[in-house]
Order: structure tokens, then C-alpha cells, then sequence
């Protein structure tokens, strides 16, 4: 169970001039393994007509944060493009847990990765290498981003990931909810992680897919749907995150 909670914690993570006006949301998470409370997720995210920021903490709590000394703190930074597609300019995170420390940078140009730096050296892979990443990509962070806003209506589109170490995807589909009279404000967003190319994650060795849910609810009178759970499950384990806070505001 412990790998599959420190994954929870930590997988989950070029400026221009400044706008005038931009929207800011922030949003806490409870973390629960099979039913004990282990730690919190918190994210900040700020956007504006061009631009986006969104920052991620996690904390690893009570005993079992004592025990695994778990943390992770993330930044990713980058604008919108054709369609108000995202687009990463910088991803930034810094991991810790007992014995293991990691920090890590990718650089983007137009999408694609241009340099990556990672300490200590021992944990680059071949994947490293930001020549071998030929199609656009997102960071974890920025599709973080997108699953966390509120929505219209439909799932986040299926994704493509780098973190520097190696490329993922992430497939998501929506699936009736278990009530009928439910599915005019519920939301059920359904998939998979899958590492494609690259080392398995260290605290998950030999799997390199797992299924994850997202669950929206649209509140009577409301138009958007807001995420207020996220499922992961991993062999026997099962992780789940409820947002417990959320904030809206715009600003000049």
C-alpha cells in the first residue's frame, strides 16, 4: 500500500509580459488509502488570456507521514495556443521521501521538450534525452491543470505527458453514472495511465498501467461541472482524493 500512496503524492505534479487581467483557483485535496486518511494535495492555478500558471503541494500526514517523510512541490508555467490548447513553457518539481530526494526541470519550445535537468544524475534515464521526444507534449502539471477546472460539460481530453524521464499517456472517457436520475449533474470521467516509453516508477515496479476516475457534479442552477473526487487504483491499493475547498476570483 505504501507505494501506491507515495505514487498518489508525488506523480500526481517563459514568461512574457504580464496582463492585466487574470482568474485564479485554488483547490485542497484529502488523500485516503483504503479508507485511512495519509496526507493532503493542494493546487493554485492562474491563467489569463494568454498565459497559465499552476502550482501543486503534497504532503504526506499523521504517522504514516512520519514515517515516509513524503512531500512533493511542483510549478509549471506556459500559455494558451490555437483552440485554447495548453502549452508548457517551463515544469519545475522537487520530490522528497525517506532516503530519496529529487529535483527536476523541462524546458518546452512550441511543445516540445528542449532541455531537461535532473538531480541527482543517477536518476536520468534514457528518456532524458529531449531529442528522442518527437510529438508535442504536455507536463504532468498542465494536465493536472486541466482536470481541476471546472467544466462545461465532457471529459479532459486523452493526453500525452513528459516529465523528463519518460513519456505517458493518459486516456479518459465518460461513463453513465450508476443512478439514471444522477447523469444530469454527475460527471464520471474513466481511463488509464500508461507509461509508454521509459523506466517504470520506481515506487510502482512492474506496473505501467493503472486505472484512474474523475467525478464532477453540477450543483442545481449551475452550468459548470466541478471536480470533487479522484480515484486511483493500483493492484489491491486503492487511493482516493476528495477536494475539500475551492475559490474563484478575478482580478485587474
Amino acid at each position: 500500500m505504501r507505494s501506491i500512496i507515495i505514487a498518489t503524492l508525488l506523480i500526481l505534479f517563459s514568461p512574457s509580459t504580464p496582463v492585466a487581467a487574470y482568474t485564479t483557483s485554488a483547490a485542497s485535496f484529502e488523500v485516503w488509502a483504503d479508507g485511512f486518511h495519509i496526507g493532503q494535495l493542494s493546487a493554485r492555478y492562474r491563467s489569463s488570456a494568454n498565459r497559465y500558471t499552476i502550482t501543486v503541494r503534497g504532503k504526506a500526514a499523521g504517522i504514516l507521514g512520519f514515517l515516509l517523510r513524503a512531500s512533493y512541490d511542483g510549478i509549471s508555467k506556459g500559455r494558451f495556443v490555437a483552440n485554447g490548447h495548453m502549452q508548457p513553457g517551463v515544469f519545475y518539481a522537487r520530490t522528497s521521501r525517506i532516503f530519496k530526494k529529487r529535483v527536476q526541470r523541462v524546458d518546452y519550445r512550441n511543445g516540445l521538450p528542449t532541455k531537461v535537468a535532473i538531480a541527482p544524475k543517477r536518476d536520468l534515464t534514457e528518456m532524458s534525452d529531449p531529442s528522442l521526444v518527437t510529438s508535442a507534449r504536455l507536463d504532468p502539471l498542465s494536465f493536472f491543470a486541466l482536470f481541476m477546472q471546472d467544466r462545461k460539460n465532457g471529459c479532459p481530453a486523452s493526453a500525452d505527458l513528459y516529465d523528463g524521464r519518460r513519456l505517458t499517456h493518459v486516456t479518459l472517457a465518460p461513463t453513465p453514472p450508476a443512478a439514471a436520475k444522477d447523469a444530469e449533474n454527475r460527471l464520471r470521467c474513466e481511463g488509464s495511465y500508461q507509461i509508454t516509453r521509459g523506466p517504470d516508477h520506481s515506487i510502482l515496479p512492474g506496473i505501467r498501467s493503472f486505472p484512474v476516475r474523475f467525478d464532477y457534479t453540477r450543483a442545481k442552477g449551475q452550468r459548470l461541472f466541478h471536480l470533487d473526487r479522484i480515484e486511483v487504483t493500483s493492484g489491491s491499493n486503492h487511493v482516493v482524493l476528495t477536494r475539500n475547498a475551492i475559490a474563484t476570483a478575478a482580478a485587474n
